[in-house]
């Protein structure tokens, strides 16, 4: 297997959010507790509310955006085998397929805030009910074993980023 693409420092960042979030939440019962049961202050419980509040959010918004994102692919160009490595929470999924199995290769782009945009191929597969996102750096150079296997997806990724 040939590592054909690698996003540098994803399980890190990942798993350091998670535990930031689960920091953030553990103080938001610790301020409920000093709040109900220890006598204290009550305007404590709204702090409590929005720490709790907040880390689920933060926790939903961590997993919603990063469980499909591909840290790595390799592949077997030769045997026609692709091994894509997901995150989980302190996990690493890895799901192995033939190239056949990858239905559809397509070129994304996600509109963030103030015009910023991050660019993914997406690949549709039948092992992922969800497309598996790569994401793609302007101006970095696409691995040539990408696009032997994605082409079109590539070819729409540069002519996007060029074209500015």
């Amino acid at each position: 297997m040939t590592r054909l693409y690698e996003n540098r420092g994803f399980f890190l960042r990942q798993n350091g959010s998670v535990v930031v979030i689960a920091l953030v939440v553990i103080y938001g019962v610790f301020e409920l507790w000093r709040a109900f049961a220890a006598g204290g202050d009550p305007t404590g419980a709204l702090f409590g509310v929005l720490f709790v509040g907040g880390g689920i959010w933060g926790f939903y918004t961590l997993w919603h955006d990063g469980r499909d994102v591909v840290a790595a692919l390799d592949a077997d160009l030769a045997g026609h085998q692709a091994v894509f490595t997901l995150w989980g929470p302190f996990t690493q999924k890895r799901l192995a397929m033939p190239f056949d199995a990858i239905v559809e290769w397509r070129f994304w782009v996600k509109p963030g805030t103030r015009g910023q945009r991050s660019y993914f191929l997406q690949a549709m597969t039948r092992a992922s009910p969800r497309p598996l996102q790569i994401e793609l750096k302007r101006g970095q150079p696409v691995p040539d074993g990408l696009r032997e296997i994605a082409p079109a997806a590539i070819e729409e990724f540069e002519a996007a980023t060029t074209a500015k």
